[in-house]
């Protein structure tokens, strides 16, 4: 992993440890996660918890393994790798997203991204409700996010949606709403 300044794009590290073979807490995952840090490249991590979306992949049952990543070693990560931008993507889905508000909550350099489950936790708790959790941990811990599966997403639950579901928040000042849409990407990602 390199910072690669001269071509002008941002670098940044995604972490999907579940697919990618290891649990949060690998030495050579913190290792990873800590060189982001020493480089001031962002590391994304995976964290959906579970969901009740038809894109919350399941294994059939002769596949099944036990999930190694417990919410605590989540929360444990930030401490490890002090001087990283962690981004926890998916908010902890819809069955982890208090939790992981919790942790954010508790880490100066834990953030939220939206993507994806940002759609599911609305129709879950409703907008007033969602609008109310985010001002209690402030706009500034929520990044805007696009992850989806391109031919796969439903359309309710499309990055359009996600956008309209932020800017229909009715607690939040346009000003936080422009925060969680790009601000808080444009500052860590320094662009």
């Amino acid at each position: 992993m390199k910072n690669n300044e001269s071509s002008g794009e941002p670098e940044r590290l995604k972490l999907h440890p579940g697919m990618q073979g290891s649990c949060i807490l690998h030495p050579h995952v913190i290792k990873a996660i800590n060189v982001a840090g020493e480089l001031g490249i962002p590391a994304v991590i995976h964290a959906m918890k579970g969901d009740l979306s038809t894109l919350y992949f399941r294994a059939s049952k002769e596949y099944v393994l036990p999930v190694p990543d417990k919410t605590e070693d989540y929360d444990l990560l930030p401490v490890l790798a002090l001087k990283t931008t962690i981004i926890y993507a998916h908010m902890g889905g819809l069955f982890g997203f208090r939790e992981f508000m919790t942790i954010a909550a508790g880490h100066p350099n834990v953030y939220l991204d939206t993507s994806y489950n940002l759609v599911t936790i609305a129709e879950e708790i409703g907008l007033k409700r969602l609008s109310v959790y985010i001002k209690h941990l402030g706009a500034d811990k929520f990044i805007f996010g696009s992850d989806h599966i391109i031919g796969l997403t439903p359309d309710n639950l499309l990055v359009k949606r996600q956008i309209e579901i932020i800017r229909e928040l009715p607690r939040l000042s346009n000003e936080e709403k422009g925060i969680i849409l790009s601000g808080n990407a444009r500052r860590i990602l320094r662009l």
